[in-house]
């Protein structure tokens, strides 16, 4: 049941940040909209941020917990081959973008869309690594991160 979980919140992630980037072009070209419809993708981008970072901090321990013997020792190998590469997805996929969310919101404070859109092709970018190196985790180890 992880696996399910784990790729419908990438896509719910993907989505979102990528609908919030193409939401914000549209503000460059349209300057006179509400910018109702922005923050309302941003909240949806920052609600499957957080999700998704709960979720692989909640499979971790699901797996320590209650993961059969060979789980648990994809799980260490995992540590002990590719450590570099864990870290790197969680810092570049989740905590780049989680940190990137507070500047977009204290963007669309002002209101200053430009910024915010910027600031969201930046977040697409760090989702879109994380996402590609948690596929490579996949790969290496049949661990859903």
């Amino acid at each position: 049941m992880i696996y399910p979980i784990a790729f419908f919140l990438s896509a719910l992630l993907l989505g979102s940040v990528t609908v919030g980037m193409l939401i914000g072009h549209w503000y460059l070209i349209d300057t006179g909209q509400s910018i109702d419809p922005f923050v309302r993708i941003f909240k949806f981008f920052v609600a499957a941020l957080l999700l998704q970072s709960g979720f692989l901090l909640l499979s971790v321990l699901w797996i320590y917990l209650a993961g059969a013997p060979s789980t648990m020792e994809s799980l260490r190998m995992l540590w002990a081959k590719h450590s570099t590469l864990l870290i790197t997805r969680i810092v570049v996929g989740q905590a780049a973008p989680l940190i990137l969310s507070w500047m977009i919101w204290r963007t669309l404070l002002i209101p200053h869309t430009m910024a915010a859109t910027g600031l969201f092709y930046i977040a697409l970018l760090g989702v879109f690594v994380g996402e590609i190196l948690g596929r490579q985790i996949l790969t290496l180890s049949s661990l859903p991160f």
